[in-house]
This record gives structure tokens, C-alpha cells and sequence, in this order.
């Protein structure tokens, strides 16, 4: 994270002669300052480097519409996340979404010619959304009276991250969220202190999809304070009850979102967010890890970007099933270890014993010998003579055990029907002695009943 810490710089860029000819000399050549930049029609118009276009706001801000217009949320998706909070009030554990209104509506006077009416209702909706679910929600929509014009910009012009500040004013506004709750009172106090170190400099994500649309053609850098919260005193003897999950915005080595948050309670939290700021890797290894498994916390923070709300039933379905650890702590209905010899295996599921258990009870928990297999496609296979198709996908760069545990979600039917078998089909440079142990277990009934199935 070097690229992070470089300090500030007195830079002059020249987008265009600023030399000032004399008046009185005819002679003289004449210059007219150009803007800085302006976006290409390939970045306008959206390409494989900028999915849905970039849109071109005042003074330099930069949006984009590829996530704006989403339809509302199924049933099998409000279902999965449903019982995904359950699962973990099962074991103790409160889920409050940190997710602060987005740039397009914090600074809703930088575009041009939208208006923010649609954009708010969206955004309120998604927060509901999460509540319905069972999450903690706090009434976020409050910050845009923070917004404006302001000494202290809450976001950057050009990418989706917050700036220092803005990690700040969200870390004071959950904090005193978190003061409401009976668990504060119960957690003892710590003394943090916090430092500025010099300069974060950013490139931006929008700055860059515009850069590889454009031909190279860049927008200004734009820096925020690099800042460090450290505790004064530690007391190791207890454990962490609040954990962090979130995105690049809660990197430790980022905008110190986990430090201000820390400085705010006068309390510790534990931050599981990973390096490369990839919320969904953080949550798979998170909720596999001894640490949450054995002394799951009181409290998880999830830190997570309106803009990535659209969370994939792929990554929801290894959630809910990790929660418990798979089949670690399940009763085993069945168990089998087999060997794949080529890139599609019929059955490789199939028992009588599963027709005894609604299919969306199921818990699958599949170890490959090979820990590099990112992807699997897999058919399941039911008793009225039908089928359902989808994919369980994890980034091998931060998860290398080879596992694969999920659920099969809400499987919608006319009528009752079970599970028969599961196919699978693997790409061919990855199925070379290969063997896979296959695990399956189920849920409890009552969580089901709970979360709306």
C-alpha cells in the first residue's frame, strides 16, 4: 500500500498554455486556455473498461450510472439474506449494514440535469430492505444533511471511496448508534489515539475506467489525510466483541474508518476486512475462521458501498451455510468421497435418504483436492422431474482451501417436490486428479419458518 503513503506535492499541471501574450503586440500569437478534461464518447457511452458509462458532473466530478437501476430484490434473494441474519442471532451475534447514502446523492449539485427524487427512493428502499431482512439499520439518509459544499469533502470527484473525512463523520454517526445499544455499556473502555501522517494519494477508480476509455487522458490526483488511530492501553485478556466486514473504504492501511470508529467508542474492534478490500472474501474467510466459529462476536459491522448492494445468491448461499461452518457442526446425512475424471459428473449427489429433507434445508460442503478451483456449475436435479442451474464462484487469491460450502436457497415450485441429485461440471484444465469429499447436513427448520420459507 505504498502508493497510499506519498506525501503531498505541490503539482502543476498544464492541460493548456496559460501564457499571457501582450495586448498591445498584433504580432504576438493569441492562446485560449482548454479545460483540463472532458470525457471521450467511448467513456460516455460505457465500454468493457467502463460498464454502463461514466457521466461527466461540475468542477471536475465524475459518476457513474452502471449500478443505479436495480430491479427490486426476489423472493429467494430476500429469503437467503433473511436467514443469513438469523443464523447469526442463532449464535449471538447482531448484523448492523454500514452504508452511508452515495456520491450521486451526497453530492447530488454536481450532475448534471438529474434529478435526485428516483435516487433517494432507491436508496431508502435498499435500506429497508436490509432491515425487513433483520439487519440493524440506522437511519442513514440523516448525513445528506451533512452534504455540500464543505472544507472537509466526504467523497473524492472521481472515485467511489470515501475520503478521510467522510470515513470519520460515518464512523461518529454508527458510533453513536452503537451507544444505544445494551452491548456498549457491557464492553470495557479503551483509550485510542489518533494522528495525521501525511498524505493519501488517489488515482480513482472512475479516474481510471475514464484513462482506459480515453486513451490514456487523466484527471488531476486528488489527496485526503492519512490517518492513524493507535491504542494507548490494550487489554489482550479479553476478547474482541465487535467485529469489522466492509470494503476498500475499511482497509486499515486505507482511510481509517476501523480507527475513528475505535477512537469514537473508546472501545475495541476487531477489523476482518481483507487487504485487496474484497468484502465478499472477507465474509467466506471470516465466518470459516476458528476465531468467529468458537467465540463468535456480540456485534458485526457490515461496511458495505451502496454501490455494491446487489449482493449475488452465490455469494449469499456460501454465507448462510458458513454461518454454522457447513456441515462442521451439522449432523451428516451423507458423506462421500469421489473422483472426477472429466468436466462434467452426473450424480454427483445422489442418495435416498436426501428425499427425506425439504431441499432448502440442505447444506452442500464440498472439498476439492485441487485449492485453485474458483467456479463450479452445478445442476440439481428434483423429484417432479425438474431442475434449477447456478454457479458457486470464490476468489482463490484470498481463500486456498479448496472448499465449497452453500446452500441451495429458496427452490420455487408449484408444488412440493425433493432433491434427487446434483451434477456438476468443472472447466477441463482443472479436473486432473482431482477428488472432491462431499459433505451434506441440514438447517434447522425453525430459522427456515423464520426467515419466510
Amino acid at each position: 500500500m505504498t502508493n497510499y503513503r506519498n506525501m503531498l506535492m505541490v503539482v502543476a499541471l498544464v492541460c493548456g498554455s496559460s501564457l499571457a501574450a501582450n495586448p498591445g503586440s498584433t504580432n504576438d500569437p493569441q492562446y485560449v486556455a482548454e479545460p483540463c478534461c472532458q470525457l471521450c464518447p467511448d467513456a460516455r457511452q460505457g465500454n468493457a473498461n467502463v460498464p454502463g458509462g461514466l457521466q461527466e458532473g461540475r468542477d471536475g466530478w465524475l459518476f457513474t450510472s452502471a449500478s443505479r437501476a436495480l430491479a427490486p430484490a426476489d423472493s429467494e434473494y430476500r429469503m437467503l439474506l433473511s436467514l443469513f441474519a438469523r443464523q447469526l442471532a442463532e449464535k449471538g451475534t447482531s448484523l448492523m449494514l454500514v452504508m452511508p447514502p452515495p456520491r450521486s446523492l451526497m453530492y447530488a449539485e454536481k450532475q448534471r440535469g438529474k434529478s435526485d427524487a428516483d435516487s433517494l427512493q432507491m436508496y431508502l428502499q435498499t435500506l429497508n430492505e436490509f432491515r425487513q431482512a433483520g439487519i440493524q439499520v440506522p437511519a442513514y439518509e440523516q448525513l445528506l444533511l451533512q452534504s455540500g459544499e464543505k472544507t472537509e469533502p466526504f467523497f473524492f470527484k472521481r472515485d467511489l471511496n470515501w475520503t478521510s473525512a467522510g470515513a470519520r463523520k460515518s464512523a461518529d454517526f454508527v458510533a453513536k448508534e452503537i451507544r444505544k445499544l445494551p452491548l456498549f455499556h457491557q464492553l470495557p473502555e479503551q483509550r485510542f489515539v489518533t494522528q495525521t501522517q501525511g498524505w493519501l494519494k488517489v488515482s480513482g477508480e472512475l479516474n481510471n475506467q475514464s484513462g482506459a476509455a480515453c486513451g490514456g487522458q487523466r484527471y488531476p490526483l486528488e489527496y485526503t489525510p492519512h490517518v492513524v488511530t493507535q491504542a494507548v492501553s490494550d487489554d489482550t485478556n479479553k476478547p474482541n466483541r465487535i467485529l469489522l466486514v466492509g470494503s476498500s473504504r475499511s482497509v486499515d492501511s486505507h482511510f481509517n474508518f476501523n480507527g475513528f470508529l475505535r477512537q469514537a467508542l473508546a472501545r475495541k474492534i476487531e477489523n476482518h476486512t481483507d487487504a485487496t478490500g474484497n468484502s465478499t472474501q472477507s465474509w467466506l474467510k471470516m465466518l470459516a475462521s476458528d476465531r468467529f466459529q468458537h467465540q463468535p462476536p456480540a456485534l458485526v459491522l457490515w461496511e458495505l458501498p451502496y454501490e455494491s448492494r446487489e449482493l449475488s445468491t452465490s455469494l449469499l448461499r456460501q454465507m448462510v451455510a458458513l454461518v454454522g461452518n457447513g456441515c462442521e457442526t451439522r449432523p451428516v446425512l451423507l458423506h462421500e468421497v469421489k473422483t472426477i475424471s472429466g468436466p462434467q459428473t452426473e450424480d454427483l449427489i445422489f442418495a435416498n435418504n436426501l428425499l427425506e429433507t425439504a431441499p432448502e434445508q440442505l447444506v452442500f460442503d464440498l472439498t476439492f483436492n485441487n485449492p485453485k478451483i474458483e467456479q463450479l456449475l452445478l445442476t440439481v436435479w428434483f423429484s417432479d422431474g425438474g431442475k434449477s442451474d447456478f454457479q458457486i464462484r470464490k476468489n482463490t487469491a484470498s481463500v486456498t482451501d479448496g472448499r465449497f460450502s452453500f446452500v441451495l436457497g429458496n427452490i420455487q415450485s408449484k408444488q412440493q417436490r425433493q432433491f434427487v441429485s446434483m451434477d456438476l461440471t468443472l472447466p477441463d484444465s482443472q479436473i486432473r486428479n482431482l477428488k472432491v469429499s462431499a459433505n451434506v447436513c441440514r438447517l434447522q427448520g425453525k430459522l427456515l419458518q423464520a426467515a419466510g420459507r
